[in-house]
């Protein structure tokens, strides 16, 4: 799923309690909102996960979709059948989405209480983020890992530029 398209579902989630972006996303009408669920389910099990190691008790109520953000992911190019014999062009979009949740009570703390990423309409799920790190999966599962969180994906800006 393209980018561009996964953008408008999570544009409505980003600094929202977790109970209401999951809430959000449950009745959204877009098919961008189940890898988006899928990522942000995934975000708040690493924060359990990551307070469980730690001793601390998390309360799942008191998280806070702190980052929310789409990267493009690899485009796969194929071709389809036109007329006369003729192939047209088809653009495979993929995406590489990452969710950050943080309690409210460390909010001036600087540090997230986890992250998680998954990408594309796989909607598969990645291990804890760790700093500045953000593994996914393309829209049709490769497993491939992504960029750096802070990076925007200029290499895929530059294939389609040169296609």
């Amino acid at each position: 799923m393209s980018a561009r398209k996964v953008r408008l579902v999570v544009d409505q989630i980003r600094g929202k309690p977790v109970s209401e972006a999951y809430a959000l996303l449950q009745f959204s009408k877009k098919l961008a909102a189940e890898p988006v669920s899928k990522t942000l389910r995934s975000a708040v099990a690493n924060a359990q996960v990551r307070s469980q190691d730690e001793g601390r008790v998390l309360d799942v109520d008191e998280l806070i979709v702190r980052q929310a953000f789409v990267d493009e992911g690899p485009t796969m190019k194929r071709w389809r059948a036109a007329a006369q014999g003729r192939a047209a062009p088809r653009r495979k979009r993929t995406s590489h989405i990452t969710v950050v949740v943080d309690s409210r009570a460390g909010a001036g703390a600087g540090a997230p209480a986890a992250g998680g990423s998954a990408g594309g309409s796989a909607g598969g799920s990645a291990g804890p983020s760790s700093a500045g790190r953000s593994a996914g999966r393309s829209a049709r599962g490769s497993g491939e890992a992504g960029a750096p969180a802070g990076a925007r994906a200029d290499d895929a800006t530059k294939e389609r530029e040169e296609a």
